[in-house]
């Protein structure tokens, strides 16, 4: 079980490091990720799903080219949108641009959940390890996940990188 909390939590934690160690272009590199996490207000699920829902063809009606997916936690209703941008810096402000030309519309999804944060992320496969032959336990270790977030202080992205290596390695040498 210990292992694939780390294995999990290591592949969270390598989508939020990118930010302190891309470089100003993707350069055909791994996609980058925007990442939005709001939480429902307590009896206005489905007056969010109802104004998601508006919101998405408002997108569709104007040319939105970028695919979002949904994730909503039973338990606390927080809900995770994420977009995938292949082309790295390119698409953050190809996307930016869309915002800012496009008409507003109010869907009214605003008025049903407080904002909690948004962030720009990229995986970093080189950095990240995943056993040949991964052990479960159970089937309560599957359709979950677990992340572990280290948010290192400006120009400290080259140390985390190195760490994660070294535990790279390790994880590798001990096959776990």
């Amino acid at each position: 079980m210990n292992r694939v909390l780390l294995v999990t939590a290591l592949t969270g934690l390598l989508a939020v490091l990118a930010i302190f160690g891309t470089s100003a272009q993707n350069a055909g590199g791994d996609p980058f990720f925007y990442n939005v996490a709001m939480q429902v207000k307590p009896g206005q699920l489905q007056a969010f799903e109802e104004a998601r829902g508006r919101w998405v063809a408002h997108r569709q009606e104007h040319g939105y080219p970028w695919r979002e997916n949904v994730a909503i936690t039973a338990e606390n209703n927080i809900v995770r949108i994420s977009t995938r941008l292949d082309n790295g810096w390119d698409d953050v402000a190809a996307r930016r641009e869309w915002v800012q030309n496009t008409p507003r519309a109010n869907s009214g999804m605003a008025a049903t959940v407080d904002f909690l944060g948004s962030e720009i992320g990229q995986g970093l496969p080189e950095l990240s390890y995943i056993p040949e032959n991964p052990r479960f336990t159970g089937p309560e270790e599957v359709g979950f996940v677990r992340e572990l977030r280290i948010l290192p202080n400006p120009g400290a992205g080259a140390a985390v990188r190195q760490f994660l290596a070294d535990l790279r390695d390790a994880q590798a040498e001990a096959d776990s």
